[in-house]
This record gives structure tokens, C-alpha cells and sequence, in this order.
């Protein structure tokens, strides 16, 4: 009993310690949170802890990974040492009512293990597997509050004076209030001790949302909401200049980033315009990354580039061009029209059916002259797409790993880009049963490489890979097919 109470009362002390250190910075809270840990394999007397007398509040109750029953009280600072006296009670003090001695509180603190400053785990009562991989990742959170005195309009004071993002929606029940937080573990660890009512933490649930198969109203008014939270770039922005079929440029997603005076076309007869919609999709993907996570994400999204588009690519059967020298013009007339700013070019088109082993093409090698400033006066990033397998990748990953990146991506001086397996959940329900063709962070099923290239003559390509989504199978029949779960979600041409 003693060597219990003892070992008990050093920590919390060493916690009372660190509450009045942390109540001399943020007097407004009012009091300090501790969390405490159940014995192993015995029952934590919980109703002993919200003693409304002392002002003992009990936020919350829940189950550790290792099966303890864990709880995390709040004490105002003038009865700080509540627990203190408690255990120290114990320790001395006898409550015997009949023949067999019995220490005081003895229910509640011979099921004490540990007592300890709370931090972010004390609070969260989610499902583990929902937390983010790193500390530092920022998500939604749900915060739940307790209805006292004045903690919800205290805490979001707190949140708009830090400039936390939230949501300035709430729920109320009778006793709660829950409202909406975006940020990391970190960041509420560092806030967690400032604000006082905090009674748990879960991870806020995405409502599944059909995103591919919306009605056009409801997609535009998705795509009205995100241009509303959309950050324009700032002025000192880099330009990428996208070498594809066009943008559309009305795309109330597009516009922000594309100024009418950057959409041009070198296809004579064609305007920059996008009736394809590769190019749309391109530049949905450049302005907005995975446009999944824009949408769902109720956060002001930032912008990080501003476009230009070039069209590339004719759509007369027959009409050959040479794309070095299409490429080339396209650079230049981009530059022209804006000179003096930081430019990347961006390509995803290629030519699949040209086995030239890593060998130069008339473009890899104009493309090679734009990177070294031969066409405008300075040396410029051009941005090339592998190219993709274009037979079915059933046969993953034999099929990929011995198809040779697409001309012209060979070209030594231009960035590469293949892709990986980025998501992994299938959600449609007509691929129901089937699995993902690529492990989650494997190579692209459709990606290609220089395995087959000459060894140590030719430059190895890719030279990086993106996020590109994923195929799926179907484990009866083999038969592979692109669900719309598994892929990237941009842009299309036909808007509105």
C-alpha cells in the first residue's frame, strides 16, 4: 500500500509541477488537465473522479491498445492538489468501519497505476487506426467541449486568435458542443494545455461521396465552393506552361490561374481551347494536385503556380507534325507572350510506338536544345510524362518493367516522370470484390522504364515518379480495368 501511494504521489507531483508552470502562461485557463491509468486488469473507479465539490470534472473514459481503462480529469488551479491529498489520505488515513483495516479512498486509489499530464492521446477516443501516419500531418478533427461557463465562445476566440483553421459550424447536445479543427498532433499538443473544457478528440469522418458520378449542378456548385477557399497565386508565382490539346479556360477552376493572353495554340487553324480534355485534365492536376482532397477539405487551399497552356496536338488524322519543332515553337511563343518569369514547361504527351532503346529522336533532342537555352535565352525545366503501357497490364509487373519509356523521354536533359501506385480502396460498387493490380506505393501497372535500355550509355528514366492511381483486378477472371476509386480526380473540358 505504501510503496503504491509513494510512487504514486512523485508523479503527481511531477505533474502538478509542470500544470502550475503551464498555469503562470495561460492563466485565462482556468485549471489543468491530467490523464489517469487504470491497474491492469482491474476496474478504475471513474465515478470517484468527477467530484463536483472540489470541481473535479471527468471529460472522458476509454480503453487503452493494452486493455487499461484510462480517464482524463480537469482541476481548477485552487484545487490543484486535490489529488495529492487524495493518495496522501490513503497513505496515512484509515476508514475502518468494521474489524478489517481499509484506507481512506481505497476504492479509487488502489486502482490508480499512473497519474500524468494529459496530452493529445488523453483526449483522443477514436479508433487508432484513423490517426494520421505522422504527428505532423494536418486532418480534421472533431473537438468535443464542455457546455460551462463560457468554453465554446472561449475556444473559438482561441482558435481565430492563433488563426487555427476551423469550421465555424457546430453541434450541441446537452452537456457537449462539438466543433471542427484542421491541424496536426503537434499543433494540439503545443494548444491542448491553453484551453480548458477540452473533453475528446476524434478524427472527423469523410462522408463518402460519389465525386465522379455527380450531377453536373452539384459539381459546379462543389467547384463554386472550392474557387470560393481558393488562395491566389501570389505575384512572384512560377508559371508552368502546359504542352497539351488546350485548357478550357472558362472552368471556373482554371480561370484564377489562366489569363486569357496564356492560351495559345501552334496547331494552324486551332485555337487554345480544349475539345479533347487531356489538356484540362493536366491542368487540373498541376493547379490542384489530387482535386479529391481540395474538395472534401473545407480549409482555404493555396495556390502555388499560375498556368499557361500551349495547344500541341492536331486532331486531323493524317496532319503529321514534327513535335520537335512544335515543341520548340510552343516554348517560344510562351515565352514571348510573358518573358522574364521563373517557366516550367509540362508535357504528358508522347509517342509509344518508337523502340529506341534510350537512343536520341529528333524531340528528345529539341527538347534536349530547350533545356539548354538554345531556343530562348535561358535554360528551362521541361517536365516529361514515362508514357504508358498501352496493352492490358494484367501482366504486372513483367509488362511494365520491360516497356521502354516513351519518346521522348529519353531526353537526358528533361525531368521524367513515371508514376506509383497511389491509392489502393476500391470503392465502386461494380468493381465490388475486385483487389488492387498494384501494392500501394508499388510501380505504376501502366508505367514504363529504361530496364531495357543499353546499360551504362543511356540515362536511367524515370528520374522520379508521382502519385498516378492504380488498376484494379479481378481475382476470378484476371481481368484488369481502371475503377474510378483508384484514380486521380481532376478537371474536365466540358464545363459548365
Amino acid at each position: 500500500m505504501i510503496p503504491h501511494a509513494n510512487r504514486l504521489l512523485e508523479e503527481i507531483n511531477d505533474a502538478i509541477a509542470e500544470a502550475k508552470i503551464e498555469m503562470r502562461q495561460n492563466p485565462q485557463k482556468g485549471g489543468s488537465y491530467f490523464e489517469i491509468i487504470g491497474v491492469p486488469g482491474y476496474d478504475l473507479k471513474t465515478e470517484s473522479l468527477n467530484n463536483k465539490n472540489v470541481g473535479m470534472n471527468l471529460l472522458n473514459v476509454r480503453e487503452l491498445p493494452t486493455k487499461e481503462k484510462a480517464a482524463t480529469v480537469f482541476l481548477p488551479n485552487k484545487k490543484i492538489d486535490f489529488l495529492n491529498k487524495t493518495v496522501t489520505e490513503y497513505k496515512t488515513e484509515d476508514s475502518t468501519r468494521g474489524k478489517i483495516p481499509k484506507p481512506k479512498h481505497n476504492d479509487l486509489v488502489s486502482s490508480i497505476e499512473h497519474v500524468r499530464p494529459a496530452q493529445f492521446n488523453a483526449f483522443y477516443t477514436d479508433d487508432v487506426a484513423l490517426l494520421p501516419k505522422k504527428s505532423s500531418d494536418e486532418v480534421w478533427w472533431e473537438v468535443w467541449i464542455k457546455n460551462e461557463a463560457e468554453n465554446v465562445s472561449s475556444f473559438m476566440s482561441f482558435l481565430e486568435g492563433y488563426e487555427v483553421p476551423h469550421d465555424d459550424s457546430v453541434v450541441e447536445f446537452y452537456d457537449l458542443t462539438v466543433t471542427l479543427v484542421f491541424g496536426s498532433i503537434d499543433m494540439l499538443n503545443q494548444h491542448l494545455t491553453e484551453v480548458g473544457y477540452i473533453a475528446e478528440i476524434k478524427r472527423a469522418k469523410d462522408v463518402t461521396i460519389d465525386l465522379y458520378e455527380m450531377k453536373n449542378s452539384d459539381q459546379k456548385d462543389w467547384s463554386l465552393d472550392l474557387a470560393k477557399r481558393s488562395e491566389l497565386p501570389a505575384e512572384d508565382s512560377p508559371f508552368v506552361c502546359i504542352l497539351d490539346t488546350g485548357v478550357n479556360r472558362d472552368h471556373v477552376l482554371i480561370a484564377p490561374v489562366l489569363a486569357a493572353n496564356d492560351l495559345h495554340s501552334v496547331i494552324l487553324g486551332q485555337d487554345g481551347y480544349d475539345r479533347v480534355s487531356h489538356g484540362t485534365a493536366m491542368a487540373g492536376l498541376v493547379a490542384w494536385g489530387d482535386l479529391e482532397s481540395a474538395l472534401m477539405s473545407k480549409a482555404p487551399v493555396a495556390l502555388p503556380v499560375r498556368l499557361e497552356s500551349v495547344n500541341v496536338r492536331t486532331n486531323v488524322q493524317n496532319d503529321l507534325k514534327l513535335y520537335g519543332n512544335l515543341t520548340q515553337e510552343a516554348a517560344a511563343r510562351a515565352a514571348a507572350t510573358r518573358p522574364n518569369v521563373n517557366r516550367v514547361i509540362c508535357m504528358a504527351l508522347s509517342y509509344p510506338h518508337y523502340n529506341h532503346r534510350g537512343t536520341p529522336s529528333s524531340w528528345s533532342a529539341a527538347i534536349d536544345d530547350l533545356s539548354f537555352g538554345k531556343i530562348i535565352d535561358d535554360k528551362i525545366l521541361v517536365v516529361l510524362a514515362a508514357g504508358n503501357i498501352d496493352v492490358d497490364p494484367s501482366d504486372y509487373p513483367a509488362e511494365a518493367l520491360t516497356t521502354s519509356i516513351h519518346d521522348p523521354g529519353q531526353s537526358w536533359n528533361a525531368l521524367t516522370v513515371g508514376y506509383f501506385a497511389s491509392k489502393d480502396k476500391i470503392a465502386d460498387k461494380v468493381f465490388a470484390n475486385w483487389n488492387p493490380l498494384a501494392p500501394l506505393g508499388g510501380l505504376g501497372p501502366s508505367s514504363c522504364t529504361s530496364l531495357t535500355w543499353q546499360k551504362n550509355k543511356w540515362p536511367l528514366k524515370p528520374d522520379v515518379v508521382f502519385e498516378g492511381g492504380n488498376f484494379g483486378v479481378d481475382p476470378t477472371s484476371g481481368k484488369t480495368d481502371t475503377p474510378l476509386s483508384l484514380q486521380l480526380l481532376t478537371l474536365h473540358n466540358r464545363y459548365p
